[in-house]
């Protein structure tokens, strides 16, 4: 009886967002629905709602009354809807590089957004 044992089961591609990865925490974050159908990438830095709890590419103009405070960070590619809310994978805590993280197209991660996420226990790294 002759076996190929050394058969390739499953590959896996590494990619820079996650700096330590034995450290990391994931959840199922509720994602605001849109106005138009959105692509987010895994990276995707998450801004969450004081209002309702839900969250919203961080960048987002908030809505009146309304604080929205960077949070949590995307773990997979996911589609947006613009008829209801989505859940999601989401980071809420571990080792992240800074590089790889995405926000809105017009807006730059602040050192205030940085702090937040640090107080949520998200940490951004130099990629070295």
């Amino acid at each position: 009886m002759d076996r190929n044992l050394r058969e390739v089961v499953e590959t896996r591609n590494y990619d820079a967002l996650v700096a330590t990865p034995h450290d990391v925490d994931v959840f199922t974050a509720t994602l605001r629905q849109t106005e138009a159908v959105q692509t987010l990438k895994a990276g995707t830095v998450l801004a969450l709602s004081e209002k309702d709890d839900k969250y919203v590419i961080l960048g987002t103009n908030a809505n009146d009354s309304e604080v929205l405070v960077a949070n949590a960070i995307l773990a997979e590619d996911v589609e947006t809807s613009t008829t209801a809310d989505i859940n999601a994978t989401a980071f809420r805590q571990g080792h992240f590089n800074r590089k790889a993280l995405i926000v809105k197209s017009d807006y730059t991660l602040s050192n205030k957004d940085i702090e937040k996420l640090r107080s949520a226990g998200i940490y951004l790294e130099t990629e070295i």
